[in-house]
């Protein structure tokens, strides 16, 4: 039972950190610093596309079988927040 706790514990926090973590990433400071180093992009935009995909499918997953609204409205802020920083990832290519 500990360990279903952890793998659990584990996935909530995937969901709770992957929208913070790909909205630092498309700031434009992030964005500047890695457009001056060319690898540092492509791995920035696949880190931030990964992270983004699991943490959508996870929060989706935690926002229709979970019974509890507290965690149906994180998993939808994380869907949110996700969405959003891969519109703000296209925007800043489609500039440049």
């Amino acid at each position: 039972m500990e360990s279903l706790a952890i793998f659990v514990s584990i996935l909530l926090l995937i969901v709770a950190l992957s929208a913070p973590i790909n909205l630092a990433l498309t700031t434009v400071r992030v964005q500047n610093f890695a457009a001056l180093h060319r690898g540092l992009t492509t791995s920035r935009r696949i880190f931030l596309m990964i992270l983004a995909v699991i943490g959508i499918l996870l929060a989706t997953i935690f926002l229709f079988e979970v019974p509890t609204t507290g965690l149906k409205l994180f998993s939808l802020l994380s869907i949110i927040g996700n969405i959003y920083s891969l519109i703000r990832e296209f925007r800043f290519s489609k500039k440049k």
